[in-house]
């Protein structure tokens, strides 16, 4: 592990591409181990090593971090995003080797029954959410045609171009002109058009509502 994420840490101007490839191939060593270890457990015990969500984590751990390395040291570096992604697994198995010692897996047992408990809490949240977006998605959608590029006046009072402020020039004498100024829409102007922004909308709205009972 500390193979890995030395090499993905120091920058590649700071350490030299020999010792790159010795750290890359010592992940890659340490990586068939570990895989050995699992492949034993899977072979003693089939049904209860698939059915454990610990090994199919451990097994992303390492094979991850082992085959981003083999790419690494063959081909090219990788993009940083898996990179960031194995450097993550393996920082987190390091955390969860502490979850046998007695001391350590209390916590352990806390933060687990915790997070069921706000999975489900989630879950009906995330339920709300999805209604109230469909909901004002449908009522608040605009009923008209439009673009973004070619103003437009409708009765449709969701239409973008209907919501953005319009400014008139006032001259002097107090006297407002008949030229007028509009505001060009963007996705921003009605979030409620696609359901994809009404669900962002809602969720701002809920923060807001937070905040404010807060």
């Amino acid at each position: 592990m500390s193979c890995f994420l030395i090499v993905s840490t120091i920058p590649e101007n700071t350490i030299s591409w020999y010792y790159q490839a010795i750290f890359l191939m010592s992940t890659i060593f340490f990586g068939f181990i570990h895989l050995i270890f699992e492949a034993r457990q899977c072979i003693h015990k089939p049904i209860f090593y698939l059915a454990s969500l610990w090994n199919w984590f451990d097994l992303a751990a390492i094979l991850i971090p082992t085959i981003t390395s083999f790419i690494w040291l063959c081909d090219k570096k990788p993009q940083i995003w898996i990179i960031t992604i194995a450097s993550f697994l393996l920082e987190i198995k390091f955390l969860l080797f502490f979850r046998a010692l007695k001391y350590f897996g209390k916590y352990f047992a806390i933060m687990i029954g915790v997070a069921q408990q706000v999975f489900s809490f989630l879950a009906i949240l995330g339920i709300l959410v999805l209604a109230f977006a469909h909901s004002l998605h449908l009522l608040l959608r605009p009923t008209s045609e439009y673009s973004y590029d070619q103003p437009s006046n409708t009765n449709d009072a969701n239409n973008p171009w209907n919501l953005v402020p319009t400014y008139k020039f006032i001259s002097s004498n107090s006297a407002i002109g008949e030229l007028s100024l509009i505001e060009i829409p963007n996705d921003n102007t009605n979030l409620f058009t696609m359901f994809s922004t009404s669900i962002l909308a809602v969720y701002f709205m809920l923060t807001v509502l937070c905040l404010h009972g807060a």
